[in-house]
């Protein structure tokens, strides 16, 4: 069993049209966070545990993502009063009617460019996940000051 973070990076385009992924402090101007997790968790993703840092009413704390398939995983919390759905994100992830078991997620996964690889490593290549429950989470802030933050090179710490 291996534990990957969910980071939280923002994506860019280059001059080519391509996206590839960096952290919000590379950056002098704001970019829409995202949170992505390693390509590499998407493989056996049975047994692959899944954290994500963020915090509780100001003290630090890392949230354990259940997988209920490869491209859905959720927060169970007990210290919470409700629980967070995350989807992995590919294209017609709107589309009810497309089995997204059936969808090769091999292309929807991004490369690292930033400059902190020395922190990222060993993974390169990262997938969005996109929280399905915005207002949960807005509640959860309120109720429990809950913050749902993501690994970055200056909050979280990694596990190895």
């Amino acid at each position: 069993m291996a534990f990957y973070p969910v980071f939280q990076m923002v994506p860019e385009q280059n001059r080519n049209g391509e996206y590839s992924l960096s952290f919000s402090e590379e950056h002098e101007e704001y970019i829409q966070p995202c949170f992505v997790i390693p390509s590499l968790a998407l493989n056996k993703w049975q047994e692959n545990k899944l954290y994500m840092p963020g915090e509780i009413a100001g003290i630090q704390v890392n949230f354990n993502l259940e997988a209920q398939s490869p491209f859905f995983y959720i927060i169970k919390d007990e210290r919470l009063l409700y629980e967070i759905r995350f989807q992995v994100l590919y294209v017609n992830t709107l589309n009810p009617l497309i089995n997204p078991e059936n969808l090769f997620y091999g292309k929807f996964d991004f490369e690292y460019q930033g400059l902190h690889l020395p922190f990222i490593t060993p993974y390169t290549r990262f997938v969005i996940i996109t929280p399905l429950d915005l207002l949960v989470m807005d509640e959860l802030y309120r109720k429990h000051k809950a913050c749902f933050v993501g690994l970055t090179p200056s909050f979280g710490k990694k596990i190895e």
